[in-house]
């Protein structure tokens, strides 16, 4: 058993002692103060008699409770101790009556000593006797079973988080693996069929070179849209797939990225508290990433954007991309189709995304954490 595991039982062990000790003594309590008030002002019983003198009323259901309350003290103890512990059955079944007869000779026993019943009065003293073990027997039962429920309730609890644990694992198993394959697809656009392009421009120039007048004109035409599609269409697939320098942090990649946005458009690049390297992991800064590259590109589209302003800011681990963009402003309420997707994904690992309307423009906000910081120490936006 691993040294967890231990911890782990030993807090059990401690819990279902607590919730036995805990529930027996208010049961057993209840029954004791109800006993006492029967006998002392109910029934009207003789009350009893000390150095020759008989109590008074409230003396005697204060006697009655203190042997009461010892006996359950007793049997809150002997169950606490004897069956926290996981017990079969039969084990189980056993020790409950014997718990709730050892309770109550000490209660018959303190009764004898202190005047209660004399040794006269047996059959009386053995009838009460019963009904208390009766009622010992409910209270340990009873007990036991609040705390079976506790154990049931903690298990189910545990076997929920292990179940939440395992498809959050999945779910990262899943991410690294969508990385793996983005960035060796991305290297082999970038490497081997790059290469590719740049050998079959060279033979269609070489071929080119051999022939005359207009065949040789539609050879060099070919030439050039091969190295042009090389240039930018494979290089563009490939960083869409896996961004350039996404690997040395969020900020290199989004400068890599708005470094390809056309000159005539005017773009502010503000950081706040950004190191390089961040602490963000490759999948969430992908997906901050690809934000920053859909706003840019809906921007640009759909917006027609003159300006834009990104903003990368870190406050501890919380990181922040805010990208406003200053053309036509935003219509009604925002429709989102490639950014609802980058929204669920950021949902899932705790972050948001929201694309709202701000003057001669919109604002397109999205807010991650570093995986290895608790959810409780998360601050809400």
């Amino acid at each position: 058993m691993s040294v967890s595991a231990i911890v782990m039982h030993d807090l059990d062990r401690r819990r279902d002692w607590r919730a036995l000790w805990l529930s027996s003594l208010a049961l057993g309590l209840a029954f004791a103060l109800g006993d006492s008030v029967q006998y002392a002002f109910v029934l009207r019983v003789e009350p009893l008699s000390f150095d020759g003198g008989a109590l008074s009323a409230p003396m005697d259901f204060l006697l009655r409770f203190t042997i009461n309350s010892i006996t359950v003290l007793v049997a809150a103890a002997l169950a606490a101790t004897l069956l926290s512990v996981q017990r079969s059955a039969l084990a189980t079944l056993l020790l409950v009556p014997a718990i709730a007869f050892c309770a109550g000779m000490i209660r018959t026993l303190m009764q004898f000593v202190l005047g209660v019943h004399t040794w006269n009065e047996l059959s009386r003293a053995i009838g009460d006797g019963v009904v208390a073990w009766c009622a010992a027997v409910f209270v340990v039962a009873m007990a036991l079973t609040l705390t079976q429920y506790g154990r049931g309730t903690r298990s189910a609890e545990r076997e929920r988080m292990v179940a939440t644990r395992r498809a959050a694992d999945a779910l990262q198993d899943l991410q690294q693996e969508e990385l793996r394959v983005r960035r060796d697809v991305a290297d082999a656009l970038h490497g081997t069929v790059q290469h590719r392009f740049v050998m079959l421009g060279a033979e269609v120039s070489e071929i080119a070179a051999t022939v005359q007048g207009d065949p040789a004109r539609r050879l060099a035409t070919v030439a050039r849209e091969l190295d042009d599609l090389r240039e930018h269409e494979l290089r563009q697939l490939s960083a869409t797939l896996y961004p350039e320098s996404l690997e040395r942090g969020l900020v290199p990649a989004a400068r890599a990225l708005i470094s390809r946005i056309p000159p005539s458009i005017a773009v502010e690049f503000v950081i706040e508290n950004v190191a390089t390297p961040d602490e963000l992991d490759s999948t969430t800064r992908l997906l901050l990433t690809r934000v920053i590259e859909e706003g840019v590109s809906n921007a640009l589209r759909h917006g027609h954007a003159r300006r834009l302003t990104l903003r990368v800011s870190a406050d501890r681990s919380e990181y922040l991309v805010e990208l406003r963009h200053h053309g036509l402003e935003l219509q009604g309420e925002s429709v989102l189709s490639g950014l609802a997707r980058l929204r669920d994904r950021l949902a899932v690992r705790g972050g948001s995304l929201a694309l709202l309307p701000a003057p001669q423009g919109a604002l397109l906000r999205a807010q991650a954490c570093a995986a290895n910081v608790p959810s409780g120490t998360r601050r809400s936006r």
